[in-house]
């Protein structure tokens, strides 16, 4: 099943999600800094930290599956 989506994305629709992905990535910054407090900014601290990682992780994945689906 990941392989299915991973495989479906498209150039067009990683532009998409890109993005959309930095619009959030502004919208948790402001909210950081203007209504979060305690155990909810930690959180987001580490969506922020965590985010910028997790997207070249499902890009290499993406790649590594479509080079095994072309050799076989």
């Amino acid at each position: 099943m990941t392989t299915l989506f991973l495989g479906a994305l498209s150039g067009l629709q990683l532009t998409i999600f890109t993005v959309i992905y930095f619009l959030l990535l502004i919208y948790i910054i402001y909210s950081i800094f203007k209504r979060e407090k305690g155990i909810d900014l930690v959180s987001w601290v580490l969506f922020v930290i965590l985010a910028p990682i997790i997207g070249p992780i499902l890009y290499l994945l993406k790649v590594s599956f479509s080079v095994k689906n072309i050799s076989e």
